[in-house]
Parts: C-alpha cells; structure tokens; sequence
C-alpha cells in the first residue's frame, strides 16, 4: 500500500475544478459533469453513471441540504482511500497494546484502561484527548456483542480520521 496522494491542496484544486458556479460547493450537477468529464470508460463498466453519481451523492451530502462543501468532499474522498502500511500496522500495535487479556478482543475495561496508557497516540488516531471509553466502545461495538475485534477497531479508526481531516478542512 502506498502513501496517500490526497493532500489539502490537491484536493482544494480538484473541488474548485468541479465547481464550475463558483459559489463554494458542489451541486448534483457538477458531480455529475465531473463524471462525464472523467476519463471513466462508462461503456466497459457497464454501469450507469446516473446510479453510480447517486450513490456518492447520498455519501457526500452528509448534511442532505442538496450542496456538497469542501469539507463533506474531503471526507468522502478520505474514507475513500487506502491506508498504509504504516497506519495500519501502527492501529495494530496499540489494538495489541489495548488487548491485555490477549484473547484478539477488547472490553470496554481494555479501552478505559488504555486510555490512561501514554504509550497509545490516541489523537494519532483521531480521537481527542478528551475522548471517553464508553464513546469508543459504543462506536466500535458495531455488532453489539460487547467485545471489539481488530477490524471493528479500524473501522472506527478510519472514521474517527475521516471526520477529523474533514472538520479541520471545512475550518481552513
């Protein structure tokens, strides 16, 4: 996995691109001329752009006020793309370091605990410092069996960063 190309700057460029009006946003529209604008062989997909626009258009308007901001493009894009190696192998370290019983699966004792441990970068992984247990744990659990597993962990993880690049980008 290679790193990241997704700089601010590049994609600031890439939304101005995109919007054409001028007026800081992204509409259904412009979305959909960058697509059609796209180097995307449409005819060898065999999909339609229509369903593929509409698809990305329910994730990146998170708001649902018909207008993409820089910031809900930032995230989309970053939740988008691949880690690396670094990143996740550096999420499977502290999972490693939080996971004091051993048995590949976290408490919510485990969390609480970890958080206190000055050896886990939590804000590495985007959470603030003021971040409680019970957040991270209830966010985590996804299938709701009280136990966090490696991916229910990274998951979190990739979101967490995804939100933070997108609040810091819609503050810029």
């Amino acid at each position: 996995m290679g790193e990241a190309v997704y700089t601010e700057d590049v994609l600031r460029d890439l939304f101005l691109t995109l919007d054409s009006s001028g007026d800081g946003f992204l509409s259904y529209g412009e979305l959909l001329d960058g697509l059609n604008n796209s180097e995307v062989d449409w005819e060898t997909l065999e999909v339609d752009r229509r369903t593929v626009l509409d698809r990305i258009w329910t994730h990146a308007d998170r708001d649902g006020n018909e207008r993409v901001s820089f910031g809900e493009f930032w995230q989309l894009v970053s939740a988008t793309r691949s880690p690396t190696e670094e990143e996740v192998n550096r999420a499977f370290s502290f999972f490693v370091l939080l996971d004091k019983s051993g048995d590949g699966q976290l408490d919510r004792l485990e969390i609480q605990e970890g958080l206190k441990n000055p050896d886990i970068d939590w804000e590495l992984m985007g959470f603030d410092r003021d971040t409680y247990d019970r957040h991270i744990f209830k966010q985590a659990d996804e299938d709701g069996d009280n136990r966090v597993s490696f991916d229910e962990f990274w998951q979190l993880v990739l979101r967490s960063i995804a939100e933070r690049e997108a609040a810091k980008a819609e503050a810029a």
